[in-house]
């Protein structure tokens, strides 16, 4: 987990630390860790050089194994049988946000083994941990509902709700601006509102090329572009 999250931030930490499970022998055959192939199997996906042949390894036996384990329905925890299915399904499609509102649906501390005594913080828990990402997610949550609020502000003051063409597609253009620029929730908003907006304009001049607008208007849409 934490090579995985230090690639993720884009720190070039050594893949060599998980050159042991390379193979699923690494993996102890009396008592399956599913937990623990899961992040294995997320770690293996964040390869940043062209040939990490230790990743490749174990992405190839982890897909192998939790797709057994699925399908042979030898996941006994539903809560940990709907995770796995959630990361063998398209797991680069996982928008980040979207993930982490899956992960404190079906998060379970139990599936985890504990660490070490000497190995944990002696003044943090798991609770305080969950509770934090609780509150990260509604403050995020709170600022995309805001920004969806200046954007249809928007929309209506330039009188683009009035027009009798094209696709009325705020909410889509939105969502996907918030896919793409997540960054830092907060510093990112004007790149978000900026993507949006050119979303929408471009995807309205679509639409009035398409059908919405005469060949004369279209022509005068040409020129003013030009000048």
């Amino acid at each position: 987990m934490a090579f995985r999250l230090l690639r993720v931030k884009v720190y070039e930490v050594s893949s060599e630390e998980l050159a042991p499970y390379d193979n699923k022998d690494g993996v102890s055959q009396e008592k399956v860790d599913v937990a623990m192939v899961i992040e294995l199997y997320r770690a293996a996906h964040e390869r940043i050089y062209e040939e990490e042949t230790g990743l490749e390894n174990i992405l190839a036996w982890t897909i192998t194994f939790l797709n057994h384990l699925l399908h042979s329905n030898s996941i006994p925890d539903k809560k940990l049988h709907k995770l796995v299915e959630f990361y063998m399904n398209n797991y680069h499609g996982i928008p980040i946000r979207l993930g982490v509102r899956r992960n404190l649906d079906l998060y379970d501390m139990s599936h985890y083994q504990a660490l070490r005594v000497k190995n944990r913080f002696s003044n943090i828990c798991n609770g305080d941990l969950i509770a934090l990402a609780m509150q990260d997610f509604t403050i995020c949550q709170a600022q995309y509902h805001k920004e969806l609020q200046q954007l249809q502000r928007w929309y209506a003051d330039c009188r683009l709700d009035t027009l009798k063409f094209g696709r009325q597609v705020v909410f889509i253009s939105y969502f996907l601006a918030s896919l793409i620029v997540i960054y830092d929730c907060a510093t990112s908003a004007h790149a978000r509102l900026a993507f949006t907006k050119t979303t929408l304009l471009v995807t309205l001049i679509d639409d009035f090329f398409d059908y919405g607008g005469s060949r004369k208007e279209c022509y005068n849409i040409l020129e003013l572009v030009n000048e």
